[in-house]
């Protein structure tokens, strides 16, 4: 059997895909699993052994895309998984040749996908997007239906203890316990012992914690402090790392697979709402996650037994699905209150 995975949303969407990409390997275990995705994470998904093979998009480039398409008309497959909802990516789908395509349903959907299902946007993406696999295998769909009804009834949504939560299931986990060598080899020779990593940067000018606040926070920890970005984040790490004794500023020196590692080998990890966030649950370190514009019921949680989640409570909280380049109302109230005592006494839960 051969099954294509669509998902070229960006890289924290991709990694919420790790749970549905296990439970095709739960319901197929002899299938041979490919996945879409934008460029350049899929070695990641490869090496993970999660797919066996990467179609790698530039969806601004006109070529990447045109090459993708001509590869697709020598190939066919049995079963194609869209959670990826855009329009285009249905087109796209609509072009690739399988026996039984699943998708979301939308008001295009069906000219494109034979089997839809209604995405459940009361619940994390994790489970929405496995919401597309119930259909597939009774036994595997009875048991997240029960899992879901499960999640639902459950009291602590907003992270904010350790305790009273649904526990994730295996099943439905992102984790992974890759054993694997750091592909930089500078990071072989670091100390990780008594360390903490740091993830100040994101796409959203708005998602970012404050910058003396990470800064004061990380001062008192008495750790070393890796700070981690991408490439563009390099300034932004650099200016916190300065501030900080004992910090190692990573940014733009680690792949996604150097970053996994980094978050295995950590003591705590603190960020935005951002990549680093998931790909922390990918690892499964004790992370705390700072929400300023978005909100936990927008369905971007850490989706992690090892998670909190650092808000205030502000009515204008959320202003928007992704954040903004500016505060709205001029303010950024949601990241200036929240201020670096409020993660101590997150943090505090793993120290007793």
């Amino acid at each position: 059997m051969k099954i294509l995975v669509f998902q070229t949303a960006f890289l924290g969407d991709l990694l919420l895909s790790i749970p549905l990409l296990k439970a095709l390997k739960e319901i197929y275990p002899q299938a041979k699993i490919d996945l879409v995705c934008r460029k350049p994470f899929g070695s990641f998904f490869v090496d993970a052994g999660l797919v066996d093979d990467v179609f790698s998009i530039d969806k601004k480039s006109k070529e990447s895309l045109k090459d993708f398409a001509e590869s697709m008309q020598q190939r066919s497959y049995d079963l194609l998984v869209s959670p990826h909802y855009s329009f285009r990516t249905a087109v796209m789908c609509r072009k690739i040749k399988a026996k039984k395509k699943i998708g979301f349903r939308r008001w295009f959907s069906k000219f494109f996908y034979s089997d839809l299902v209604t995405r459940p946007m009361d619940l994390p993406d994790v489970l929405r997007q496995l919401s597309l696999l119930s259909i597939l295998d009774e036994t595997w769909g009875s048991a997240y239906v029960d899992y879901v009804s499960e999640y639902r009834g459950a009291k602590n949504q907003q992270l904010e203890s350790l305790e009273d939560r649904v526990k994730i299931p295996e099943a439905y986990s992102m984790q992974l316990d890759l054993d694997k060598a750091f592909s930089n080899s500078e990071l072989e020779k670091m100390d990780f012992t008594e360390s903490l990593a740091i993830a100040p940067g994101s796409v959203w000018e708005t998602k970012k914690w404050r910058e003396e606040h990470y800064v004061a926070w990380a001062k008192k920890q008495n750790k070393t402090v890796y700070v981690l970005g991408s490439p563009g984040e390099k300034e932004l790490c650099q200016k916190i790392a300065d501030q900080i004794p004992k910090a190692v500023n990573l940014a733009g020196k680690t792949s996604l697979m150097d970053l996994y590692l980094v978050l295995k080998k950590v003591d705590l990890l603190v960020c935005n709402d951002s990549g680093t966030m998931h790909m922390g649950s990918v690892a499964g370190v004790n992370c705390i996650s700072v929400f300023g514009p978005t909100t936990l019921d927008i369905g971007y949680r850490p989706w992690s037994n090892n998670a909190l989640v650092a808000q205030t409570d502000l009515d204008c909280r959320p202003c928007g699905l992704h954040g903004h380049k500016k505060c709205p109302i001029g303010t950024h109230d949601c990241m200036k209150k929240l201020e670096p005592h409020h993660i101590e006494k997150l943090s505090s839960q793993w120290n007793t």
